[in-house]
C-alpha cells in the first residue's frame, strides 16, 4: 500500500480526488489531507507518506513554497492544478506526474503507476532534486534537467548539452563530453521546455544550444556544432541564426 498525503487548498477538490482513488487506486491509503502550505508541511512531517498529491496554487503560497520548505524527500510527487502554465513544463521532466483539474480516472491511474515504479528506483528524491533545480532562479547557478531513459535517469546541466536530434517520438541527447542519451519524448516537448536557455530549434529534427554552435556554412546552410557534428538549418529558420551569432 502506499501511504497518500492529498494537499489542495479546495475542500471539494480534495473530496473528489480521494472518491476517484478510492474508485480506481485501490492500493492507496489516504494518510493525511490538507488546505494550505502551513497545513500541508504539518501532514508530512507527521505521516511520512510515499505519494503526496499537490496543488500549485494555496492561500499562504504555492507547492513549491511547502517543497522548500520540506527540503528534499524521498516521497514522490504528483501536482494538481488547473492551470496548464510554464512550470508544468517542467514537471513533466521533474516531477513522477501531473494532472490537470478536473482530474480524469485514466490519468490518475497512469500517474500512480508512475509513482509506484518511481519509489523503486535506487536513487529515491533525484526527481525532487531536479525539480528543485530547474526551478532555481538563483544568477550563476546552472540549470538541470532530468533525462530519463528506460533504466536510468540522468541529472545534466542545460550547458553541457550540445545538441538534441529528433527521431520519431524520441529525442537523442548529445553531451559535451561524447555522451549521447535515448530520451522517449519528443523533440517538441524539449523545445518548449528550455525555450529562453540559448536553444533554438534550427530544424524540423534539430534543436542546438547556441553556446555550442562553431560556425555557419552559408553554402550548404548547415552549423557546426563543438563535437564536431554538422546540423543542416531549415531555409526558415535562418532568421535565428542572427540570434545565434548575434
Amino acid at each position: 500500500m502506499l501511504h497518500t498525503v492529498i494537499i489542495d487548498d479546495e475542500p471539494k477538490a480534495r473530496e473528489d480526488l480521494e472518491n476517484m482513488i478510492s474508485s480506481c487506486c485501490h492500493d492507496l491509503v489516504i494518510t493525511g489531507r490538507a488546505g494550505s502550505v502551513r497545513e500541508g508541511i504539518e501532514v508530512l512531517n507527521k505521516t511520512k507518506p510515499d505519494l503526496v498529491f499537490l496543488d500549485v496554487s494555496m492561500p499562504d503560497g504555492t507547492g513549491f513554497d511547502l517543497l522548500e520548505k520540506c527540503g528534499i524527500n524521498h516521497f514522490k510527487v504528483v501536482f494538481v492544478t488547473a492551470f496548464e502554465e510554464f512550470a508544468i513544463k517542467a514537471f513533466r521532466f521533474s516531477a513522477v506526474d501531473y494532472l490537470l483539474k478536473p482530474v480524469i480516472s485514466d490519468e490518475l491511474v497512469s500517474a500512480v503507476a508512475k509513482s509506484r515504479e518511481a519509489l523503486n528506483r535506487p536513487l529515491p528524491g533525484i526527481d525532487m532534486v531536479a525539480l528543485m533545480e530547474y526551478l532555481e532562479t538563483s544568477p550563476g547557478k546552472p540549470r538541470k534537467i532530468t533525462l530519463k531513459t528506460r533504466e536510468e535517469q540522468y541529472l545534466v546541466e542545460l550547458d553541457r548539452i550540445v545538441h538534441c536530434e529528433a527521431s520519431q517520438n524520441y529525442t537523442r541527447f548529445f553531451l559535451d563530453n561524447g555522451k549521447a542519451i535515448f530520451v522517449s519524448r519528443p523533440l517538441r516537448e524539449y523545445e518548449e521546455l528550455l525555450a529562453g536557455n540559448q536553444f533554438y530549434r534550427v530544424h524540423q529534427s534539430h534543436l542546438v544550444n547556441a553556446n555550442h554552435v562553431v560556425r555557419f556554412n552559408t553554402t550548404n546552410m548547415t552549423i557546426q556544432m563543438s563535437n564536431g557534428h554538422i546540423i543542416p538549418v531549415a531555409q526558415r529558420k535562418k532568421d535565428i541564426l542572427k540570434k545565434i551569432f548575434e
